[in-house]
């Protein structure tokens, strides 16, 4: 899962101030013509960049993010084998009946 949002400054002769209404987290990344910007907790709910002419504004997965999806796919593999393993078979031999 990958957000981006493309912000555009116009007419600034130095670094603006945007307040981002998006609550501040690892993964969000800003970029200005492919350069990294840093991103400022401005509250718990709101992000600030400095950028004169615009930015684009990129939530990116983590080593983390990809190791823990990773062993989340692993452990359903193994419930799914467990299940699947714990179903009786059923026998396919005749008993005689009972008179």
């Amino acid at each position: 899962f990958q957000s981006r949002y493309t912000v555009k400054i116009e007419n600034a002769l130095s670094p603006v101030p945007v307040l981002i209404k998006i609550s501040e987290f690892p993964n969000w990344h800003a970029y200005e013509d492919e350069k990294p910007l840093k991103i400022y907790r401005a509250s718990p709910y709101l992000m600030l960049v400095y950028s004169k002419n615009g930015f684009e504004l990129k939530y990116e997965n983590t080593l983390s993010d990809i190791v823990g999806n990773f062993l989340s796919l692993i452990g359903l593999f193994i419930i799914t084998f467990l299940a699947i393993r714990a179903i009786p078979k059923q026998s396919f031999i005749n008993h005689p009946k009972e008179v």
